[in-house]
């Protein structure tokens, strides 16, 4: 999400409070190649990172990745449906982080899998049709 990442620390900055994001980069480069999920969020937890976000949204379906959010109480927030598009991700963040913050619980193992249903047109002519019924 690295593109948009301006966007996003200028929204968290005016209106989600208790939030801050960084890339893996920005924290180590050598982060971002050759760890494991597990070993990732547990390496991450040693530094004092405490959430990871994430299109990869089927990490969080295998036990080692698992056992170590426990064992770390560390936070996983995922995008589902999304590929790797950051666009799509950072708007269902936008949409979203507010709620994740406020129910954030520190001391808690915690996965929020965020997504968001395809979406399609509404049938123009059915609306009309239906207004009309209604008097709208």
């Amino acid at each position: 999400m690295r593109t948009f990442q301006p966007i996003l620390r200028e929204a968290l900055a005016k209106w989600v409070l208790d939030a801050r994001i960084v890339s893996l980069v920005e924290i180590d480069p050598a982060l971002s190649r050759g760890y494991t999920d597990d070993a990732l969020i547990r390496e991450l937890a040693a530094r004092g990172v405490q959430g990871l976000l994430t299109c990869d949204d089927n990490m969080v379906y295998r036990t080692e990745v698992l056992e170590a959010i426990e064992d770390t109480n560390f936070s996983v927030v995922t995008f589902r449906r999304v590929g790797h598009d950051p666009v799509k991700a950072s708007g269902l963040l936008l949409v979203h982080l507010s709620e994740v913050v406020k129910r954030y619980e520190h001391e808690s193992p915690q996965i929020w899998q965020i997504g968001s249903a395809e979406v399609w047109p509404t049938d123009f002519y059915e609306r009309l049709r239906s207004a009309k019924r209604h008097g709208d």
